[in-house]
C-alpha cells in the first residue's frame, strides 16, 4: 500500500488554498479485508470524519447481509437438488417395483401397492421443492 492515503481531511483553510477542492472527510471501504472504494462527505472534517466512518459501517453490514443471503441460497439450491434427485430415485424404483410385480402376478400384487406409494410420494416431494426453486 506504499503511497496510498487511507484517508483524507480537508478543512476550510485548506480548501481555500486548493483548486477545485472542498471541505470534508473522504475514507476507503474495507469489506473482506479488501479495498472496495471510497465515501467522501463534504463539510467540516471533524463532523464529516464521524458521518463517513457510520457510512463506512452501514455500507459493510449491507455487503455482509447480502452476502450471508446468497451464502443461504447457495445451500437452499443444494439441498432442493439433493432432494430432487431423491425424488427422482424414488420414481425409477417404483417404476422398476411396479415391472416386477407384474412379472410375478397375483403374487406381486403387494409389491405393486408398494411401488404406486413411492411413485405418488415423490411426485409430492417434486412439488413441495418447486415452491423452493422460485423464491
Amino acid at each position: 500500500m506504499s503511497g496510498e492515503k487511507r484517508e483524507i481531511a480537508i478543512t476550510h483553510k485548506d480548501a481555500e488554498s486548493i483548486k477545485g477542492a472542498k471541505a470534508g472527510y473522504n475514507g476507503r471501504i474495507l469489506f473482506n479485508n479488501k479495498l472496495i472504494g471510497c465515501i467522501g462527505i463534504g463539510g467540516d472534517p471533524d463532523i464529516a470524519m464521524h458521518l463517513q466512518k457510520m457510512a463506512v459501517v452501514i455500507v459493510n453490514e449491507t455487503l455482509a447481509r447480502e452476502e450471508q443471503h446468497r451464502r443461504e441460497k447457495e445451500l437452499r439450491d443444494e439441498a432442493v437438488r439433493r432432494i430432487g434427485n431423491i425424488a427422482e430415485d424414488m420414481t425409477v424404483l417404483s417404476l422398476n417395483g411396479s415391472i416386477q410385480a407384474a412379472k410375478i402376478g397375483k403374487y406381486g400384487n403387494g409389491f405393486k401397492v408398494v411401488a404406486v406409494e413411492m411413485r405418488n410420494l415423490a411426485g409430492s416431494i417434486n412439488e413441495a421443492m418447486d415452491f423452493f426453486k422460485y423464491e
